[in-house]
């Protein structure tokens, strides 16, 4: 994975083989099989059909009690909004 963040201007232009070529995988049939595979996992498709029920459209999204926050909430903040929450307050918008 750190080879595809590293490289995301090339996402579009190299092939996915080569990606794993630079980061160094010994099975580049394997991984060349199973990328090509029309598989699914009922995981990802369970969490992608969460988050259309949701709206969301990228990450990192977080979910509080049924608060949406666009990016992740700092610690201190993430603190203050569970003591918003217990507290019966509504947790301030981002």
């Amino acid at each position: 994975m750190d080879a595809i963040y590293r490289n995301q201007d090339s996402l579009l232009l190299k092939s996915w083989n080569s990606f794993a070529k630079d980061a160094g995988v010994l099975d580049v049939r394997g991984f060349e099989a199973c990328s090509n595979a029309a598989t699914t996992f009922a995981r990802i498709d369970s969490g992608a059909a969460f988050a259309k029920r949701w709206g969301l459209r990228g990450t990192p999204t977080v979910l509080v009690n049924g608060w949406r926050f666009g990016a992740a909430p700092q610690a201190s903040e993430m603190y203050q909004l569970i003591d918003d929450l217990l507290a019966g307050k509504a947790p301030a918008r981002r």
